[in-house]
């Protein structure tokens, strides 16, 4: 017996729109801070950072950026993401670190698109626009410094990116001492 084409040409035509509806499964795999490292050759590295260690000052020298790895577990591409951060503060009064700090609400706010992220990929995303430095010279200057510095991370939530996923934090500590 054979098929009509009309039929096959429908039947392709429900697979392809079936095909369609698969998304992309999207979501932060991790978050970590991390600092310049020595430059070797003239290209720039960065390494991981348990511990920020910079002592109160209205200038400080080397600030700390953040890397998000973002994880694509879906049958397809995610296009046109947009990654939402915030990072706030927990302030100490220079001179009292025995004290544990109080949070802030964030001082940065910003929004990072990422083009594209294969499907079944993992992909590194560098997140240093923060203006670490006008904050910390307006709290060196009011007698406060942070002990801790914490960015929270998530993908906008949009259609196509599947099951929506939470915040992701990171804090990392920050010493006056070595």
């Amino acid at each position: 017996m054979r098929i009509p084409r009309i039929v096959v040409a429908l039947l392709c035509a429900a697979l392809t729109v079936g095909a369609g509806a698969a998304s992309a499964e999207l979501g932060v795999k991790e978050v970590q801070w991390q600092i310049p490292a020595p430059a070797k050759g003239g290209r720039k590295t960065f390494q991981s950072l348990e511990k920020w260690v910079q002592a109160p000052t209205a200038r400080p020298g080397v600030k700390p950026r953040a890397l998000v790895t973002l994880v694509n577990r879906g049958p397809k591409p995610a296009e046109g993401l947009v990654l939402c951060y915030a990072v706030a503060a927990r302030l100490v009064k220079i001179g009292e670190p025995q004290k544990e700090g109080v949070w802030t609400v964030p001082f940065w706010r910003e929004e990072r698109r990422v083009p594209w992220v294969n499907a079944n990929q993992t992909k590194d995303v560098p997140l240093d626009q923060m203006v670490l430095d006008i904050f910390l010279k307006r709290t060196f200057r009011a007698g406060y410094w942070p002990d801790a510095l914490r960015i929270q991370v998530m993908v906008e939530p949009r259609e196509g990116n599947g099951p929506l996923q939470g915040v992701t934090e990171r804090v990392l500590p920050v010493a006056s001492t070595p």
